[in-house]
């Protein structure tokens, strides 16, 4: 996010120039940098959904026994029964994700945190939904290759 800030930075550095020698050559630089500039801020600043307690109700962890249920996007998503599958040697998360309200959803993202059986974080796997129609459910299975996983979280929801 920090090199965003130069780029925006460097942007206002050449409007200063442009407006001084009147250099065309200044406002190019200048568009290309703001350009950059909050491009680049804004990717960064995506990865990073800051969390409130109603976005992801119902995040808790998910073991072995029990699913998970809840709703994220202020209720505009629901999610049930997320839990753990076994087939054919794989393990995989799975569950429904449905669309409450009247429109369609665009590429929507969730993002698991799994855990090992002591407790440690071993990585994160992430789920995305290109479109989630109005009052469809949808069922998904993400396979889940990191070794010794034992449990997840709901790490975010984006999109």
């Amino acid at each position: 996010m920090r090199m965003g800030w130069v780029l925006m930075a460097l942007g206002v550095a050449a409007l200063v120039w442009a407006l001084r020698t009147r250099e065309r050559r200044a406002e190019w630089l200048l568009c290309v940098a703001l350009l950059f500039g909050v491009g680049f801020t804004q990717v960064v600043d995506s990865r990073n959904v800051p969390q409130n307690p109603d976005f992801a109700r119902g995040r808790t962890s998910q073991g072995s026994s029990s699913a998970l249920t809840g709703q994220a996007f202020g209720g505009g998503i629901s999610y049930k029964d997320i839990r753990w599958l076994e087939e054919g040697g794989k393990r995989y998360i799975a569950g429904t994700v449905e669309n409450t309200f009247s429109e369609a959803w665009r590429t929507v993202y969730v993002s698991f945190e799994v855990f090992d059986s002591a407790g440690n974080p071993i990585g994160v796997v992430e789920q995305m939904f290109m479109t989630l129609e109005p009052k469809k459910p949808v069922e998904f299975r993400l396979e889940v290759a990191l070794p010794n996983a034992s449990r997840f979280t709901i790490l975010r929801w984006s999109n």
